[in-house]
């Protein structure tokens, strides 16, 4: 009997390999928006990380938004073009983004053509990334539409991720940490190391570390503590900082020797919030 064809759904925050979504040829990936001035740009399409860099430093805003709804109908319609009726959506953290809320409320309005189950990975870049890699995996090794969810949120024990963002100011300009934070965190040289709390998502300071030196080796030493002696893949994602990005991945490297280490560049969409600099540590342990 042939395996249920079953398709994936994810958006831009991901951060997946381009190589590797054009490999899934049932995997669709939305795009987030970026606003600027009166113009809308699709994520990674219409600008690039480095231009968002260069333009918020020259003092141009950039702000996020949801994608189009349009651009997810015509997912809908490639979906059942291919004869495919059910599909697994995994998003970005509903504490960060209303994009799950907004599928949530297309699924249901698609529910007689398509079947759709959410998933809130309650995080984002390639931790969310290395969720719909489970999701594939799910579907290529047969595992049953209905117990995909049960099965991921399993797994999800097993994906961390975690920033480094130089400066606050840009978090605080989003709204997503609070200015008296921003203004501490600039006057005390504090760098925190960015989590995401496990019922939505939100940002918090998982570490707290004193100049920029410390908190590359607190984000060394979380990692080695998450993986141990186990297999591992790991990414290191930056804004704008390839050196210092290989500079973490090698540290990591010598730590998590069972590891797979790679380096990558942070969409557009998430370098509006956390300026040039940043860099994430996004981890799938294998048990």
């Amino acid at each position: 009997m042939d395996k249920e064809r079953i398709a994936v759904i994810t958006d831009t925050a991901c951060d997946l390999d381009k190589k590797y979504i054009e490999a899934h040829e049932d995997l669709f990936v939305l795009p987030l928006r970026l606003n600027v001035g009166d113009k809308s740009l699709i994520d990674g399409v219409d600008i690039t990380t480095e231009e968002v860099l260069a333009r918020m430093e020259a003092g141009e805003t950039f702000k996020t938004s949801l994608p189009s709804p349009e651009d997810a109908e015509r997912i809908f319609d490639e979906i059942k073009a291919r004869g495919i009726k059910k599909a697994i959506c995994v998003h970005i953290a509903s504490g960060l983004s209303g994009t799950l809320g907004m599928m949530r409320l297309l699924a249901d309005q698609h529910k007689n053509e398509i079947e759709m189950k959410l998933f809130d990975t309650k995080i984002l870049s390639m931790s969310e990334g290395h969720m719909v890699k489970v999701a594939v995996e799910l579907i290529e090794s047969g595992c049953p539409f209905d117990s995909i969810i049960e099965k991921m949120t399993i797994l999800r024990n097993d994906v961390d991720g975690y920033f480094y963002i130089p400066t606050l100011k840009y978090l605080a300009a989003g709204g997503r940490i609070g200015s008296v934070a921003k203004y501490l965190g600039n006057l005390m040289n504090i760098k925190p190391i960015i989590g995401c709390e496990p019922e939505e998502g939100r940002y918090y300071p998982r570490k707290i570390c004193i100049g920029a030196k410390r908190t590359m080796l607190a984000a060394r030493d979380e990692c080695r503590a998450f993986v141990e002696n186990l297999h591992a893949e790991v990414t290191v994602l930056h804004a704008g900082a390839r050196e210092e990005a290989e500079k973490l991945a090698a540290s990591i490297k010598a730590v998590c020797e069972n590891a797979i280490l790679s380096i990558s560049e942070l969409t557009p969409s998430l370098s509006v919030h956390v300026g040039r600099g940043m860099m994430a540590v996004c981890t799938r342990r294998f048990q």
